[in-house]
């Protein structure tokens, strides 16, 4: 028995990168023979989503590497939503089930409800389709080969997390860890910036993640020169260092627009590193933040946010109770058992 496993893996990193090289992780483990197909296109962050030349000599070389999939192989795939790569995954769909493979898809974006060609849902309607919000779910009524299996991620502590907290620091650490982008908050961080820096001493800023527009680069680039208490780190694709900054903050800013994410893969490492989640309203993001673990932002500033966090709670009990959600609510190794299921056995 033959996976061919169909996800990006290389270049800049982003949140369907992160889970997919941890499913794959466990797939290699398996007693079944998987070969992996790197479908990442982007070789920089300023290039995710965007099109060019060289992505069509790209699709090319992917359909000479998928000429060795054979009648009752398996395929499992990342499937785009949106622009050149829907159009490239559609060929692709398609000529695997010509050949007769077994393809089920996973859906990481927003955007497949929106389709309305028949020809389109046609191709779509014989595959197995994993998507990872009830919103989703609900939205592709029109396919029935379809499941909900929400994000995971693996505990890089296997079950030996402890909190840090210092009871002597007075400072609150904020803490963005995410690319950035128009859509993706570069204007409401530079408004928080503003608005901490009124706040000083009492507030710190560190933002971790690759630039993709100029205009965020600009908006990175002012604030960083203007203040001292903001750092900016770049792009973290060292894991260890990843968590260790994590570690070293105590709320998490997530702020792309209203429901621009379907699952953001930092809503998870955030709450395995303990760290209680300031958010903008998302579509799991009530879900997410339910039980204490976190706040939508709405209309109020940062520090009304986190001030109304603090009054009846300690950072400490903040991030127990972040930290209990994750092991709670995410348990990897179930995540993984439910897709294996669905590509082997159906839904």
């Amino acid at each position: 028995m033959t996976l061919f496993f169909l996800f990006p893996l290389k270049g800049p990193v982003n949140g369907v990168k992160v889970i997919s090289k941890s499913i794959l992780d466990l797939l290699l483990c398996e007693n079944f023979k998987v070969e992996v197909i790197d479908t990442a296109q982007a070789d920089s962050y300023s290039n995710f989503g965007k099109f060019n030349f060289k992505k069509i000599r790209f699709f090319s070389n992917l359909l000479k590497k998928i000429r060795i999939v054979k009648k009752g192989d398996f395929v499992y795939m990342n499937f785009s939503t949106r622009g050149f790569s829907l159009y490239r995954d559609l060929a692709i769909l398609k000529y695997l089930q010509i050949k007769k493979a077994k393809i089920t898809i996973h859906i990481h974006a927003n955007g497949l409800e929106e389709i309305k060609n028949r020809f389109l849902i046609k191709i779509l309607s014989k595959v197995k389709i994993i998507v990872i919000n009830e919103y989703q779910y609900e939205k592709l009524s029109h396919f029935k080969e379809k499941v909900c299996i929400k994000n995971a991620l693996p505990d890089f502590y296997k079950n030996k997390f402890n909190i840090e907290t210092d009871p002597l620091e007075d400072e609150i650490k904020l803490l963005y860890m995410s690319n950035i982008s128009k859509p993706k908050g570069a204007d409401l961080l530079k408004k928080i910036a503003y608005e901490i820096a009124e706040k000083r001493p009492k507030y710190s800023l560190t933002i971790c993640g690759g630039i993709m527009d100029q205009y965020s680069n600009d908006c990175i680039d002012e604030i960083v020169h203007k203040f001292d208490f903001i750092k900016y780190l770049g792009p973290i694709e060292d894991e260890i260092l990843k968590m260790k900054i994590y570690r070293e903050n105590d709320f998490l800013l997530f702020l792309s627009d209203e429901n621009y994410e379907v699952f953001p893969l930092v809503y998870i490492e955030s709450l395995m590193n303990g760290l209680p989640i300031i958010t903008t309203k998302q579509i799991v993001s009530s879900e997410v933040i339910a039980n204490d673990t976190g706040s939508h932002i709405k209309e109020n500033s940062i520090s009304d946010v986190v001030e109304n966090l603090l009054l009846k709670d300690t950072i400490e009990d903040l991030k127990k109770r972040a930290r209990l959600k994750y092991e709670n609510q995410f348990d990897f190794g179930a995540y993984y058992n439910e897709i294996k299921k669905v590509i082997f056995h159906g839904l």
